[in-house]
């Protein structure tokens, strides 16, 4: 619903099925599959296992994770800290 409504193309979607407590992270890992990724959300810090254990399936894929405050949501900070990893990384 967001994308369109600020002019961007149609994007794929993750579909999350019901995985369990950390349902986001096997759906994201399936999804990126080894492809490079900047991820944005809320809770990472919430299921720090699964998080680790995502990040540590990844390898050396380059893979950022950057949380997200759902009371401020995206900030300038957030899209600048993207450019620079994506500037640094890729």
């Amino acid at each position: 619903m967001v994308g369109p409504a600020i002019g961007l193309p149609s994007l794929p979607v993750i579909r999350f099925g019901d995985t369990g407590p950390a349902w986001k992270f096997p759906a994201v890992c399936a999804y990126a599959r080894q492809r490079p990724l900047v991820w944005l959300d809320d809770d990472f810090s919430m299921y720090p296992t699964a998080r680790d254990e995502f990040l540590a399936s990844r390898g050396d894929t380059p893979t950022h994770l950057i949380p997200v405050n759902p009371r401020t949501g995206l900030t300038d900070s957030h899209f600048a800290e993207i450019r620079e990893y994506v500037g640094s990384t890729l």
